[in-house]
């Protein structure tokens, strides 16, 4: 069984939309896109056996989960889960739940059916707060103690993860922090010299109380540093080939296999989770955005946004050795 990678001829540009965001849905082949302006586009793959259906042909429903009382310009994070803010079956606005209390938020994290975590890369104390649905205000704040740089929640071993860059007598400087969102002081935490990271992710594999619990990050200078946090001192590794530019953004894909990684430049990389050996590269518009990757719940199809606002879309494509018109990357 060999691998194909092919990128969407045709992306959602077509249609002239602004889209500053994206996320799969965990489990179905929907993709989620925010639109310049406010409203939210769904769009679900048709059923085709065997072949690619362009991301413009794929089923559209629009609605906006912003009432006219509350404008907005622009979504700066999506997230899916069971229970939403956002519910698209209410009328005439599917706002259900709307927090006070709260600066520009970058991203936010679903760490349970009704608690998320967010965090505003413009405070300089680096603070996380945890949000209850029902609740117009945080119960709890994690200070992270640096303008943070990137957060990302683990859903397996419930544990979040928060990276912040600093500059102590002219050396840069990483502090990698990890925390229960039940408790207000960080449970490890990592300090070392080290180009600015950006961007983080989780990989915990099958059988986890086995295997080591790792989180990556990408850097400003192109390289991707691997953390292992099962051991005790300060162990990790870092992955120089391939980037050149600074890495925008990187995610795991859903099974554990892939991991996807984008820079400044447009320049995207899929490497196996198994050695880090890349298995596919190419190159796409220039991104800026710091989520610029969402997986598909099957880790077979894999959304960009770039800086144009446009979406593109990755399939992976399983051949058979048999296939006499299969080609591999």
């Amino acid at each position: 069984m060999s691998v194909e990678f092919v990128i969407s001829p045709k992306s959602l540009d077509d249609s002239a939309l602004l889209v500053s965001n994206c996320a799969f849905h965990p489990h179905e082949p929907v993709l989620a896109c925010a639109v310049q302006g406010g409203p939210v586009r769904l769009y679900q793959q048709p059923d085709a056996v065997g072949s690619i259906v362009p991301l413009s042909k794929w089923k559209e429903t629009v609605f906006n989960p912003v009432s006219t009382q509350y404008p907005v310009s622009d979504a700066s994070c999506l997230q899916w889960d069971s229970a939403l803010v956002w519910d698209a079956d209410k009328k005439p606005s599917p706002l259900v739940q709307r927090f006070t209390d709260a600066d520009r938020i970058d991203d936010v994290f679903w760490i349970s059916a009704t608690r998320l975590a967010f965090y505003s890369r413009d405070q300089t104390d680096g603070i996380i707060r945890i949000c209850q649905i029902g609740r117009e205000n945080p119960i709890m704040a994690l200070v992270h103690g640096n303008s943070i740089n990137s957060v990302r929640w683990n859903g397996q071993v419930n544990l979040l993860a928060s990276v912040s860059s600093f500059v102590t007598k002219g050396m840069g400087h990483v502090m990698l922090q990890i925390w229960s969102p039940d408790q207000n002081d960080p449970i490890k935490t990592l300090i070392q010299k080290q180009s600015e990271v950006r961007c983080i992710d989780w990989l915990t594999r099958e059988n986890g109380a086995d295997q080591p619990l790792l989180v990556v990050g990408g850097c400003a200078d192109g390289s991707t540093i691997v953390w292992n946090l099962n051991d005790k001192g300060n162990s990790h590794k870092r992955l120089d080939d391939g980037h050149y530019a600074a890495i925008t953004d990187l995610c795991f894909s859903p099974n554990r296999r892939w991991l996807a990684s984008i820079d400044r430049d447009g320049q995207l990389i899929v490497r196996l989770a198994e050695d880090w050996r890349k298995v596919y590269e190419t190159k796409t518009v220039a991104s800026n955005c710091q989520r610029a990757l969402s997986w598909s719940g099957s880790s077979d199809k894999l959304a960009i946004v770039n800086a144009r606002y446009q979406v593109f879309l990755v399939e992976i494509i399983h051949r058979s050795t048999l296939d006499p018109k299969q080609s591999s990357t």
